[in-house]
């Protein structure tokens, strides 16, 4: 449709108040399926958050009122995974341990920044361009330190680190979930820069690979 001078942004937002749970407004049926019995009634899981919500619909709808108004918002973030990928791979060769301990302070201090400028869609829009180009910086360190590592079987150790990526994401994902519904929405950003500290002094107390 861009011919049409129509741009397209996918938003996916999360939980919001509204009157969706409302009795007036939802039909719960009574049939269920076998498979899902465990699980319990969809009632059940679904009515007790029914006004505790923690998303603002109005400020969502500011929101994407703002995007829509952007010229390519993503467009930054493609140049910012270009800049930060051209960056580590100038500097990878004699700065290897500097951007595994660095890249994860500096990101951060990116994600407690972006708590910070929260209120801003322009603040947070920066922050995301510097995140995207730390971010993209991050998978060009690991692999040459996985080439200076593991030499003599290098497949093995591409598909090790798959393995690690995948099951970080699945234990990250499931750790800040609790964040998110026991604490505040503050809360996983917190959780996420002190991993990525925890992450940094790790690697400080690693031993360079030898050439």
């Amino acid at each position: 449709v861009e011919k049409f001078g129509i741009k397209i942004t996918v938003v996916e937002p999360g939980f919001f108040r509204t009157d969706l749970l409302d009795a007036h407004n939802i039909r719960w049926v009574s049939k269920v399926i076998e498979d899902y019995a465990p699980e319990g009634k969809a009632e059940d899981m679904w009515s007790q958050y029914h006004g505790t919500q923690p998303g603002d619909p109005a400020k969502l709808g500011d929101a994407l009122v703002k995007i829509a108004a952007m010229q390519n918002p993503l467009l930054g973030l493609g140049l910012a995974g270009f800049v930060g990928t051209y960056g580590a791979t100038a500097f990878v060769g004699r700065h290897l341990f500097s951007l595994l301990r660095g890249l994860p302070i500096a990101l951060a201090a990116v994600t407690i920044g972006l708590l910070a400028v929260g209120h801003s869609l322009w603040g947070v829009a920066a922050m995301m361009v510097v995140w995207g180009t730390l971010n993209s910086a991050v998978p060009v360190a690991w692999s040459t330190w996985l080439s200076k590592g593991i030499r003599d079987e290098p497949e093995s150790g591409g598909g090790l680190m798959v393995a690690t990526i995948q099951l970080a994401i699945m234990l990250g994902a499931g750790f800040g979930g609790l964040l998110l519904g026991h604490l505040s929405i503050a809360a996983p950003f917190i959780g996420s820069a002190v991993l990525l500290v925890s992450a940094s002094v790790a690697v400080g107390g690693a031993h360079p690979p030898r050439d």
